[in-house]
């Protein structure tokens, strides 16, 4: 048979063929459709698509949904697996990001408020009370401030008790909108106009100008409320002792879309402010109680780190200068009381003159030792004080005497202890009890004082026979000189054959010689003579410079011990004999990875011990085996808060990590909040440029029903001491009344593919389960709500802290439950939310400052835009001899060789090319399955030609499958 080519395709003039399939190896078969009765025909040939299989959206969320295909609802139901998740179908319970939120039993809320102290450098502050006591006067009300509104200029009254230098101002607040203006450094929406003005005005309003200037708000593409220092001009210097006006108002400029957004505190019960209309031509009457500004008049003396520590059931902090000597403080107030027993509702201390107007009020006074310690419940808080009395909310069961000690906990002052301390600390102090029995009196911090500066230092407070008495001074060695008493490092021990025991490190003996070396001695009280043990060679590997010491326990025999950590090892010391033995833990990887964030950070958490490394990992040690579980584990933190790890804190049920970024206008540093393997919730964000350098846990003592001081984490943020609240009972800050939560935060969502990565959606809606929520009402400061939730989101795109886009639907302030649309369907032409992914970002809002929203579920329904899957049906001929299209013979094989051929294709999977005279699928790709053939009905099932050969014909069903069509535009 000569040569025959088969040829088809839309452009071709006289095809030989409707349809061919050109196989992978380039030989083709040619198909001629017909209809039921054999007649040739070119329509022969039907599109279908094809079925898919309904599938529910994925397991769990039958609580909320029972949708099929193409409807999916994505549902979130727990938020306990923390932040760093890129996409939500892998981990239901984790999420990307968030900032100051928390997850309480799988719920979302807002993550506890920061306050500010005093005391360490000159300042003046106006911020919201802590505690529940004061009820109404924690709540943080909110104006979206336009000279077009009323009030449209506020003045509150303030008294210094320093001479104040301002290094910075802090107003609490956002900016709305854009910067628009003529000049956006001076005339523009995010610019407040301050005054500072005498009190010569008869005390009911502001008087003479003393210095007035504008401050602009830094745009932070997240638009939540924060502390930001806004100082632009100059503020004037501030004379200490006495009164001064501080005057703001918005720019001519600011408008409902853009305009600052200003925080101020509500206190009915000491108001000293006044409110004006006018700009402040006129003012009401003082004081308006409902609009107290929040702010703070900074002179930044503090400009250093420092370690927090306990002593003798007080706080302190000691600072880290370059050079130089330190400075010591204590928080609050201890001393010896006087006797009480004919006054039983109050504690006395003649020498306590601070106590005056009532500056206590809301404390705690803890009678720790000496008559009275052993109450069943030897504290009470105190409801008034003046100078040397504080009145308590019970009376004392047993009278104090010139032998009883107290402490006073809770306050938000700090005071200088005056000392002789002469060298900057290389370590957090160390305390040791020394005597037989160990005595009150003989409680010594040790001071580490470093290798070549000085001693270690000692400092004591006690009870001198009913006269408080502070002293410090160098410690002594056999000869009662300094002599070699010099160490890095020192940690207390409470080993289980000496009992409490002081280990002391160095990186190089007292005789020079290089390596890691350490000494161990029972603590000696004030007087003694101290020798110690001789020295406990821990290693003199490279690089061998001490980084940090704590207890935890031998790994063998669970016996508690002393670690440390060097730049590139880490050790662990035998228990029971002095001197002792070191072991170095077999962790080649740290050698690896050697550097002086190596064990920066460390602490005992649900028994195992954590430390850092650098790059702002936190490792768990388990066996000869690092465990990573920082913050940095999959998507980690957002890039404006990656950084190293400064400090870890432990408390039950939770571990706190600070982590901080270098320093700049763009810079967070986070406190998240660990709870499970590597569950992290970013709990408090600082201000931009401010540093969180130490934590500490401070548990204050409290009964069930007790209302007025919640236990605190404490944490140094830039040149301030702060803090923020700890639930008293449990980890469940839901269950406590006093617990003050942040004025907005916001959990941002993974990505959420609703199972499909690869095909546009059309995101429908969001609903929020919730409990707390509150619309808005008649209140100077909700104008958008008292709790209430502002969601937000983005599809196909990560801005992380960029702007995402306002929901549709608006603001959610309903619960239990408050569905809003993302998709517009107001309008004929809808408006819809489409994408392959979305990411949410709900920001949580509350005015009230012991009520948060309470996020218990969000679901996101949408439209699954169904992939386009096509299959065709053709009916073809088969026959003996066939002709083609122009009536040629093309082939010798039989009708029936033609089908079988097409069952072996079929069965191996054959990918072809299909050539049709139509464009629409001319050079699809596709499968074919087998044909389904049969003697042709409607004529006799075989032909005898002339020669006398039978001829067979077949119909038969050609079922094609799409792998790929053609790009028309069509299908």
């Amino acid at each position: 048979m000569p040569a025959y080519s088969i040829d088809v395709g839309p452009d071709v003039a006289n095809p030989s063929h409707h349809i061919a399939l050109v196989a992978e190896d380039g030989s083709k078969m040619g198909f001629i459709l017909c209809n039921s009765i054999g007649e040739r025909t070119a329509t022969s040939i039907a599109r279908a698509n094809l079925q898919t299989t309904p599938v529910k959206t994925s397991t769990g969320d039958s609580q909320y949904s029972d949708a099929e295909l193409p409807f999916v609802v994505s549902a979130q139901q727990s938020y306990t697996g923390g932040l760093g998740q890129e996409r939500f179908e892998d981990n239901r319970t984790k999420y990307h990001t968030g900032c100051r939120v928390q997850n309480v039993n799988g719920k979302m809320v807002l993550g506890p408020r920061e306050h500010f102290t005093t005391g360490y450098q000159p300042m003046v502050i106006s911020q919201p009370a802590p505690g529940r006591y004061q009820s109404y006067a924690g709540r943080i009300g909110r104006m979206k401030w336009t000279q077009g509104d009323d009030p449209n200029a506020i003045s509150t009254l303030f008294t210094t008790e320093d001479a104040v230098s301002p290094d910075s101002f802090f107003l609490f607040g956002k900016a709305i909108g854009s910067n628009t203006g003529p000049d956006e450094d001076i005339d523009a929406a995010h610019i407040i106009h301050w005054e500072i003005r005498d009190d010569d005005a008869g005390g009911s309003e502001p008087g003479t100008l003393v210095d007035s200037g504008a401050s602009k708000f830094t745009i932070y593409p997240d638009e939540i409320m924060r502390w930001m220092d806004v100082l632009e001009d100059g503020l004037p210097n501030l004379a200490a002792t006495t009164n001064y006006w501080l005057t703001l108002y918005p720019n001519s400029n600011a408008s409902a879309d853009n305009h600052i957004e200003l925080g101020f505190w509500q206190d009915p019960d000491a108001g000293t402010s006044v409110i004006s209309s006018d700009l402040g031509t006129n003012w009401g009457a003082y004081p308006d109680s409902d609009h107290q500004l929040m702010f703070r008049i900074v002179q930044e003396d503090l400009d250093y780190t420092g370690w927090y520590f306990f002593y003798r059931e007080q706080l302190y902090w000691i600072s880290r200068p370059t050079t130089g000597a330190p400075t010591l403080l204590m928080n609050g107030w201890r001393g010896v009381c006087d006797a009480n027993d004919a006054q039983l509702g109050k504690l006395l201390d003649a020498t306590q003159t601070g106590w005056a107007g009532d500056a206590v009020v809301g404390c705690v006074v803890w009678v720790f030792a000496g008559p009275g310690s052993d109450e069943e419940t030897p504290f009470r808080r105190v409801t008034a004080s003046v100078s040397g009395e504080l009145t308590c909310d019970g009376n004392w069961l047993v009278p104090h005497t010139i032998d009883t000690e107290y402490v006073v906990l809770g306050a938000d002052v700090f005071f200088p202890i005056a000392t002789s301390i002469p060298h900057p600390p290389t370590g957090r102090p160390a305390i040791g009890v020394g005597g037989s029995p160990p005595q009150d009196d003989q409680v010594i911090a040790y001071i580490p004082q470093g290798h070549s500066a000085g001693p270690i230092w000692m400092f004591r407070q006690y009870n001198n026979a009913g006269t408080f008495t502070t002293q410090d001074k160098s410690i002594n060695d056999a000869t009662g000189a300094a002599g070699n008493y010099r160490c890095k490092l020192m940690i207390n021990v409470q080993d289980d054959t000496k009992g409490p025991i002081l280990v002391k490190l160095e990186d190089n003996n007292a005789s020079g010689s290089t390596g890691l070396v350490s000494e161990t001695r029972k603590p000696g009280t004030w007087t003694e003579q101290l020798g110690w043990g001789g020295d406990e060679w821990m290693g003199d590997s490279e690089p061998s410079s001490l980084v940090s010491g704590i207890e935890y326990v031998d790994p063998r025999t669970d016996a508690r011990v002393a670690w440390a950590t060097s730049r590139g090892e880490l050790f662990a010391r035998e228990s029971g004999e002095i001197p002792g033995l070191w072991a170095s833990i077999l962790l080649p990887e740290l050698k690896a990875f050697a550097s002086e964030r190596t064990g920066k950070a460390v602490a005992v958490w649900n028994a195992s011990l954590f430390l850092t490394l650098a790059g702002g990992l936190l490792e768990k040690l388990s066996g000869n085996q690092l465990i990573d579980v920082g913050p940095t584990k999959d998507k980690g933190l957002p890039l404006w808060r990656r950084g190293e790890i400064e400090a870890l804190a432990s408390y039950p049920g939770q571990l706190f990590v600070a982590t901080s970024p270098p320093p700049s206008t763009g810079t967070f540093s986070t406190i998240t909040r660990l709870t499970g393997l590597d569950s992290h919730d970013p709990i408090y964000e600082s201000g931009p440029w401010r540093r969180i350098t130490d934590m500490i846990v401070q548990r204050m003592p409290a009964e069930l029903s007790f209302v007025g001081v919640n236990s605190r984490l404490w944490f140094q943020e830039g040149t301030d001491l702060m803090w923020v609240d700890l639930p008293n009972q449990g980890a469940n800050p839901l269950t406590d009344s006093n617990y003050q939560y942040a004025a907005e935060g916001y959990v941002e969502s993974s990505r959420i593919y609703a199972n499909l990565d690869d095909r546009l959606k059309v995101y429908s809606s969001l609903k929020v389960v919730s409990d707390g929520l509150q619309p808005a009402v008649a209140d100077p400061g909700g104008p958008d709500g008292t709790v209430w939730i502002d969601p937000e989101y983005e599809v196909d795109a990560d801005n992380g802290a960029g702007s995402l886009t306002a929901v549709y639907g608006g603001r959610i302030n309903i619960s239990p439950s408050h569905e809003v649309y993302l998709t517009n369907y107001d309008n004929d032409a809808v408006v819809p939310v489409r994408g392959r992914y979305l990411r949410t970002r709900l920001k949580l809002n509350s005015i009230l400052d012991t009520v948060t929203p309470v996020v218990r579920a969000t679901l996101i329904e949408s439209l699954l835009g169904l992939p386009n899957k096509y299959s065709f049906r053709g009916t073809v001929l088969f026959e003996d001899k066939q002709l083609d299209l122009n009536n040629n013979p093309y082939t010798d094989e039989t009708a029936w060789e033609q089908a079988g051929k097409l069952q072996e294709y079929a069965e191996r999977g054959e990918v072809f090319t299909l050539e049709c005279i139509s464009p629409t699928l001319d050079g699809a790709k596709v499968i074919v399955s087998p044909a389904e053939v049969g003697p042709l009905a409607e004529s006799t099932d075989s032909v005898t030609t002339e020669e006398g050969v039978v001829i067979e014909r077949l119909l038969g069903t050609l079922p094609i499958i799409q792998v790929i069509l053609p790009d028309l535009g069509l299908i």
